[in-house]
């Protein structure tokens, strides 16, 4: 729990409220702008870069990975969107890589519920009717 409190820091809450506010009214926009052309939007993508490692002092305990943040369970509950991706971007040495992370939203009328984690899973191949 004290990540949680981390994120909403009254230090840094009023930096990026801005930036969140301007964000959210852009997805708003989008959102309109599909739905206008018969397009249902599904979820959200989310990414979540290793920043701790460069992150000020009073956010060194947070650690990102693909699963939700106080701030992404706020955003899963409010959009109620069945479907949100994290994608977390991790590196080290010389390498690269990411993790995902799928998540229902929680209950909205629940505020002790949390995102359920759900399946990914990619295919690989699409073979026709030939036997395998």
């Amino acid at each position: 729990m004290a990540e949680d409190v981390l994120e909403f820091d009254p230090a840094v809450v009023p930096k990026l409220r801005s930036a969140y506010a301007e964000a959210l009214a852009k997805v708003d926009e989008q959102v309109r702008l599909a739905e206008a052309e018969g397009r249902e939007v599904l979820g959200s993508v989310h990414m979540h870069a290793d920043v701790h490692r460069f992150w000020p002092s009073h956010a060194a305990g947070q650690v990102l990975s693909e699963e939700p943040t106080a701030m992404d369970e706020y955003l899963f509950r409010n959009t109620g969107w069945p479907l949100n991706l994290i994608c977390h971007l991790e590196s080290s040495h010389d390498e690269i890589g990411h993790n995902f992370g799928a998540w229902a939203p929680p209950d909205f009328e629940d505020p002790e519920d949390q995102s359920k984690q759900l399946l990914i899973r990619y295919l690989l191949a699409k073979f026709d009717d030939r036997e395998v």
